[in-house]
């Protein structure tokens, strides 16, 4: 019963760090301490590194009422078969007060403080613009690696959300497939910045 009450005040703060396991928390530890806005995230596959992201953006919307997060993914469909249900499995467990409602006419994770999580595909453009809106607290952008449109989803949706506020971008990935991949740049030059972190699976 006291593990359980702690869990919901945990919740009720928005510090659900109980969630993540020792790699996930070593992780999120780094991302927290790092002075740049902007984080560079290598992982290989099945480190729940989602599951992280997923649990950040949440902190952020139950941290800050009416918080607008903006989280892109490759494909609408990775959106919809991936990140919408793990946002689903952390949030199972959530006091009614904290617990998010997913809005299907908007596309938005909506919070009961005002805060929301913008999810968007990075398809093509027209499905990529669907991430522009007013200026973004935090901003995941997962599975960069596999973005054809990468450079234009920084410049061109990203960047003009985060002029004013100082919002934290979050770029992660397994390792693209192709060598001259933006996200291979972005994380040379995150590395020899200090605003990196990478894990393989050993």
């Amino acid at each position: 019963a006291l593990i359980a009450y702690a869990r919901q005040e945990a919740w009720r703060i928005g510090d659900l760090r109980f969630k993540l396991d020792a790699n996930q928390r070593g992780l999120y530890e780094e991302i927290q301490v790092c002075p740049r806005k902007r984080f560079v995230l290598e992982c290989a596959r099945r480190l729940g590194k989602s599951y992280l992201l997923c649990v950040m953006a949440i902190e952020v919307c139950l941290r800050k009422p009416r918080a607008w997060v903006v989280y892109g993914a490759p494909t609408i469909k990775e959106v919809a078969e991936i990140i919408a249900p793990i946002i689903d499995e952390v949030c199972a467990d959530a006091p009614p007060e904290c617990k998010p409602e997913f809005n299907s006419q908007t596309g938005h994770v909506e919070f009961p403080d005002g805060a929301a999580i913008v999810l968007f595909g990075c398809d093509d453009k027209r499905r990529a613009n669907r991430g522009r809106g007013p200026g973004a607290d935090f901003v995941v952008i997962d599975e960069a690696g596999f973005i054809p449109i990468l450079g234009y989803v920084l410049h061109s949706i990203i960047n003009p959300q985060t002029l004013t506020t100082g919002g934290r971008v979050l770029i992660a990935s397994t390792p693209s497939d192709e060598p001259d991949h933006d996200f291979t740049k972005i994380a040379e030059q995150a590395e020899a910045d200090g605003n990196f972190a990478h894990r393989t699976i050993y």
